[in-house]
């Protein structure tokens, strides 16, 4: 959601204060950060990884965190690109096999979050 609010043009609120709320929490308080994380881009992607390869995995991670996301009304409400949703777990899944570390995810849905507050 981040990317497509900067290529819309969006511009800064410039309350920073906003975006660290919003950050921390998505870090501390929200479920998805502190579950769906580490389900998808620790167990799931370590067991497909093992049984389909470091090239397949990061696509069939992404197509299964999608279809749950689709899952949610709120998001079709909203108008969310499920398109920018498989290509950025695609890309995250591939940062975790390359990096296997959950908290480098966490800490980056975080810093998302954090930026698209002030946007």
């Amino acid at each position: 959601m981040f990317i497509p609010s900067l290529l819309m043009g969006a511009s800064l609120s410039g309350d920073p204060r906003e975006g660290l709320l919003a950050g921390l929490d998505r870090l501390l308080a929200n479920p998805a950060s502190s579950v769906e994380n580490p389900f998808y881009f620790g167990f799931m992607a370590e067991t497909l990884s093992a049984k389909t390869g470091k090239w397949l995995t990061p696509f069939l991670i992404a197509a299964m965190y999608t279809a749950h996301e689709m899952t949610n009304p709120e998001y079709w409400d909203e108008g969310m690109s499920f398109g920018f949703v498989f290509a950025g777990v695609t890309l995250i899944t591939a940062l975790y096999l390359w990096r296997r570390s959950v908290v480098v995810i966490w800490l980056g849905d975080g810093l998302r979050w954090f930026l698209m507050a002030l946007i």
